[in-house]
């Protein structure tokens, strides 16, 4: 059984600085408390690079890993729990040690329920995607601390453990630094009369 993980890390106000360190990652992940602005935000969570990856579109729930992907017509909260069954509880001391983030679609509740279709997919997003992290950062602002921490059952984490607390030991550069702009046309999708009803047709 592997051995989770855990280094102590400079502790910074502001989690943006140290979500710089992994934003071109894939799938990289930033569970924002809030903090400064939130008198109740306290936790931020940041990951990236995940173990595995589950979306699932319709039917088929496609289940990717660094050996391969599959498809699989399963119950996809049952692939999921399948995924979060070898994995740790968190500790008393931090509220996520890896495991899953992502995020579940309102259309996943046709697994659940009958519902109306009414709407037009014009995002193409997957009802579910969520990522099975080995690894995260976790920022306490309350203790003024911060907390690398992993499962330890991906060997990359391991191999790039030492990496990683280099980077977010002395991150570089800011995430909010870099101006903003457009590289296309931007145009609205509805006109005047159709925004100023839009509320009513909620």
């Amino acid at each position: 059984m592997s051995e989770p993980l855990l280094t102590e890390l400079p502790y910074y106000p502001d989690s943006a600085r140290l979500f710089n360190v992994i934003a071109d990652r894939p799938w990289a992940v930033f569970l924002d408390s809030a903090h400064p602005f939130s008198r109740r935000g306290r936790f931020d969570i940041l990951a990236a690079e995940p173990m595995a990856q589950l979306c699932t579109r319709g039917a088929m729930t496609e289940v990717r890993t660094r050996e391969g992907s599959s498809l699989s017509p399963a119950d996809p909260f049952e692939i999921l729990r399948g995924c979060l069954r070898p994995l740790a509880a968190p500790s008393r001391l931090l509220p996520f040690c890896g495991g899953a983030i992502g995020y579940f679609g309102y259309d996943l509740g046709r697994r659940l329920e009958r519902l109306p279709s009414h709407a037009q997919d014009a995002e193409n997003m997957p009802e579910m995607a969520i990522g099975i992290y080995d690894w995260a950062l976790v920022v306490d602002h309350r203790a003024r601390r911060s907390w690398l921490v992993a499962q330890g059952r991906d060997p990359v984490t391991r191999e790039r453990w030492r990496d990683w607390v280099e980077r977010f030991r002395a991150p570089r550069g800011f995430a909010g630094s870099a101006s903003f702009e457009t590289v296309g046309r931007v145009s609205s999708n509805m006109d005047r009369v159709l925004y100023t009803a839009a509320p009513h047709l909620l």
